[in-house]
């Protein structure tokens, strides 16, 4: 009873989405694999990974955006750029898988189409990421690569919901919770749904979901793919298709 008890503390000690981890030392970055997922209108939303020639990975609340952009340029003045036509390319609804339950619990894996002036999938031209066997153990080196708020950083004029990256390492993790995977690195509002890297190997390890560090548990948090079954089998049924 003493361990359900504090799995049910540390779990309620998140907060929604991102989070500081003491200094902010996000960077810009240009990795051609990560995407930024909007809506219709709108340069801001959630952040997405290429795992397949069409198949992406980012976090259950961001199904409802339109399409996804890449080679997303830096912003002017701190106002989002939106990027080239070349480059974006609409959701397949006939796949999506996601769950929009807690922490650990949210993930999801949706299909792109082909871009609709080159007709070629993003995963041909971008390049993407191959998911990691099994999970990394804590202080493993990490980076995030997200499209986060910024307003307040140094460089937020060229990094506001632009590319960015932000190195930290693996949290120690949550008892019996395996499906939770934490870090340090830093996130911001649309850094949701970013991809979890390992340093050593460049393997996707989960998405990040939600924050921490600014609250009583001193991490941020996400879904790991290879601790989650329902997750781990979205992916596998994507890249058969």
């Amino acid at each position: 009873m003493k361990y359900l008890l504090a799995v049910f503390v540390l779990v309620g000690s998140f907060s929604a989405f991102a989070d500081i981890c003491g200094k902010d030392d996000r960077e810009g970055s240009f990795d051609p694999r990560v995407g930024r997922l909007v809506s219709q209108g709108s340069n801001m939303g959630c952040t997405i990974a290429l795992v397949g020639e069409s198949c992406i990975v980012t976090a259950g609340n961001c199904v409802s955006h339109d399409f996804v952009e890449f080679n997303v340029p830096q912003s002017v003045a701190g106002i989002p750029q939106p990027a080239s036509v070349q480059d974006r390319y609409n959701l397949d609804k006939t796949f999506m898988r996601y769950n929009v339950d807690g922490v650990g619990q949210q993930w999801a894996v949706i299909k792109l189409l082909a871009n609709e002036v080159t007709g070629t999938h993003a995963g041909k031209n971008q390049g993407y990421f191959s998911i990691a066997s099994k999970k990394a153990a804590k202080n493993t080196p990490i980076k995030v690569i997200g499209f986060g708020h910024a307003s307040s950083h140094a460089d937020a004029d060229i990094l506001n919901f632009a590319q960015q990256s932000s190195q930290g390492v693996i949290g120690k993790g949550v008892l019996f919770m395996t499906s939770i995977i934490e870090h340090t690195a830093d996130t911001t509002s649309g850094s949701l749904g970013a991809p979890i890297i390992n340093l050593a190997t460049g393997e996707i390890l989960g998405v990040s979901t939600h924050g921490g560090c600014q609250g009583n548990y001193s991490t941020n948090s996400g879904t790991s793919i290879t601790g989650n079954k329902n997750f781990a089998k979205a992916v596998r049924e994507c890249l058969a298709r």
